[in-house]
């Protein structure tokens, strides 16, 4: 059965061994169906973030509590069981085919002899079927390519059937099709009742997929909330500086906003068209 995938960091401190302030009184708090977006500037804690909610990085002051439980007293079986955690990239490449690489998720649910169940495969042709990869699951994971392998891990994450997930930069080397499909499998997960924190580069992504953002700076929360609260001019700008213009996409669930990096003031101004910024439909030109 799938956890409820609730976890909750309380003034969270870490500092790095240069001494250089890594997250500075954190306060981080995920229930059934969030899906938070983390985003910042390079440096400012996001990743640190993730390791420490992970119980990958002992925090220098705060608690991550995941499901009523302290994470540091989770065994790695009960932690997978209960968390997926998505890295940027393979630090190596195991010489193992991408179905095994996959079938790797499902750990926490062997049984006393550990040996895999029906169950077990089934879950595993799920997942690769959900990220494109089910045509490549007799391959070696190190003959695919970098965008690839983030699928291979995204799948082995589906595989693994945990309550929440911990995701950073899911569309890393990802092509424009499968950076979309990378966050609508998350939002899709989210929407079964589970949790997820997405560190991520991407404004826009960002600003269709997540129900809340929190914009990071220099090892503190700067803002949260829904994207359209946060991605503002007058909230990003001071992290960010003035590179970036502002608009208003139409969806089907209703407007969202968008952000365009221009390195040009007269390009900038043209896109925001006024201080209201500017709107544009389905199909239509900025």
């Amino acid at each position: 059965m799938v956890s409820a995938g609730e976890i909750r960091g309380r003034d969270l401190r870490h500092r790095f061994s240069s001494g250089a302030r890594a997250l500075d009184g954190i306060d981080v708090e995920l229930g059934p169906g969030d899906l938070l977006c983390v985003v910042g500037p390079n440096g400012s804690g996001k990743s640190t973030l993730l390791r420490v909610l992970a119980g990958l990085l002992v925090p220098d002051e705060g608690e991550v509590v995941l499901d009523g439980r302290a994470v540091r007293s989770l065994s790695s079986a009960e932690r997978a069981s209960r968390m997926a955690v998505v890295p940027q990239s393979l630090a190596g490449l195991p010489d193992v085919r991408v179905r095994d690489f996959v079938m790797g998720g499902r750990y926490a649910h062997l049984g006393f002899f550990g040996r895999h169940a029906p169950e077990d495969a089934e879950a595993v042709d799920r997942a690769l079927a959900d990220t494109d990869l089910d045509e490549m699951a007799d391959r070696l994971l190190a003959e695919l390519s970098g965008g690839q392998r983030q699928r291979a891990l995204l799948a082995r994450a589906l595989a693994q059937g945990s309550g929440l997930w911990l995701v950073d930069e899911p569309t890393t080397s990802l092509d424009v099709e499968h950076q979309v499909r990378a966050f609508e499998l998350i939002a899709e997960i989210c929407k079964t009742g589970r949790s997820a924190l997405v560190v991520t580069h991407d404004l826009n992504l960002a600003s269709q997929f997540a129900t809340e953002i929190a914009l990071f700076d220099r090892g503190r929360v700067a803002a949260r909330g829904t994207p359209g609260e946060v991605l503002r001019r007058e909230v990003l700008e001071p992290v960010y500086g003035p590179h970036l213009s502002y608009g208003t996409l139409e969806t089907p669930g209703g407007p969202r906003p968008f952000v365009v990096p221009f390195p040009d003031g007269a390009a900038r101004a043209r896109l925001d068209g006024g201080p209201g910024g500017a709107s544009t439909g389905p199909g239509g030109g900025g």
